[in-house]
């Protein structure tokens, strides 16, 4: 800012006055003598500074953020529950992430990075293709998400079916730079693959999506060094989790860390695990389910949803200080479907339907809702 200056004045008076008068033959007249005058001791009163002040970055606010779904493509127009955006925001692709500082979201060979100035800026990821679900590290310079190092063609014909080139892992990637290091293991198929990547807020771990033997696994790495430190089974650190009963079970496709990184919720089961011992602490799931009957609604059953487990819940997220899960689902009531929020305590009380019903025009764009159109985030 440029500060106002103030100006500085001075006065400068000097009078001599020589009265001579008469004339002639006259009597003398006394001279009077006046000596000089100054104003410099009478200090002018200065221009305060004035200050501006300084005008406040704008920042995207804390709340749930969801997308809308639309009919043309993946993605949808940025919304946030109860709040107003500091800009519009178009995600282009399936899923999204969110910091006070940008929103990302992952292309076909590049990552948009969306602020809340109304700048945008897309980075290539040179050798990384098909990138979707990033997940922000705290430092904003940082993320992790799934990709292929098999070349996709933009509007090329697509893999055929039972092809095992274009399996996706999950990779740690650095903007600045644009360099990556893959976090699992190279996929040999479709069965192996690893998705749904998590950057924990404490920045010292990572965790993923993946089958091992037909179980449904999640698995936890360090951050730096990428060794495996934790994997979830069955109910804890034992067994092979497989949604046999459907809905009844859920599914184990999405799964969100709370903000200080303590606990780990499995949204399709609505599990919360402890994250450093992989020890399951709660059980919501019932909770959900019978606080959906309650409020008059039926879980949708056009599609089978990820291993056949249904559509609801799909996509969960911590509320910021752990001690609330907003979650959405696929569901009916008198003839109309659509993708419901809904907020429940982590003790499983006070289950509360945080946004009706919102249809989605388009969902072939999920894989038949397979994971949640809206991708809520609770920042």
């Amino acid at each position: 800012m440029t500060p106002f200056g103030g100006t500085k004045a001075g006065l400068a008076a000097a009078a001599l006055l020589i009265a001579s008068c008469g004339s002639p033959g006259a009597a003398p007249v006394a001279t009077q003598r006046v000596t000089q005058v100054s104003a410099a001791t009478a200090s002018p009163t200065p221009i305060p500074t004035v200050a501006a002040t300084p005008t406040a970055a704008p920042k995207f606010p804390s709340g749930i953020y969801v997308m809308r779904p639309r009919a043309e493509g993946p993605g949808g127009q940025l919304e946030l529950i109860g709040g107003t955006l500091p800009r519009s925001v178009l995600v282009e692709s399936n899923a999204f992430d969110v910091s006070a500082d940008q929103v990302v979201w992952g292309g076909m060979s590049d990552v948009t990075v969306a602020r809340p100035d109304g700048g945008t800026q897309r980075i290539q990821i040179k050798g990384l293709y098909g990138m979707g679900r990033p997940s922000l590290a705290p430092d904003g310079q940082r993320l992790v998400i799934q990709a292929t190092e098999e070349v996709i063609v933009p509007g090329g014909t697509p893999p055929p079916v039972g092809d095992t080139t274009h399996v996706m892992t999950v990779y740690l990637v650095d903007l600045r730079s644009g360099s990556f290091r893959r976090v699992g293991a190279l996929p040999t198929s479709p069965s192996t693959q690893s998705e749904m990547p998590v950057f924990f807020p404490s920045g010292d771990r990572i965790a993923y999506w993946v089958p091992e033997n037909q179980c449904l696994t999640i698995n936890v790495h360090d951050a730096t060094t990428l060794a495996e430190v934790l994997t979830i089974r069955d109910r804890g650190t034992a067994g092979c989790y497989q949604p046999r009963r459907g809905v009844l079970d859920g599914a184990r496709f999405h799964f969100a860390v709370s903000r200080d990184s303590s606990r780990i919720v499995v949204s399709g089961q609505l599990q919360v695990y402890d994250a450093k011992t992989g020890a399951l602490v709660a059980d919501l799931h019932q909770a959900a389910l019978d606080g959906l009957a309650a409020a008059g609604y039926k879980i949708d059953t056009r599609f089978p949803g990820a291993a056949n487990a249904g559509l609801y819940p799909i996509a969960a997220t911590f509320s910021p200080d752990g001690k609330q899960i907003a979650f959405d689902g696929s569901v009916e009531k008198d003839g109309t479907v659509g993708m419901i929020l809904c907020r429940i305590n982590i003790d499983g009380s006070g289950f509360t339907v945080v946004r009706p019903p919102v249809p989605v025009p388009a969902p072939q764009f999920t894989n038949n809702l397979n994971f949640s159109p809206l991708w809520p985030q609770w920042r």
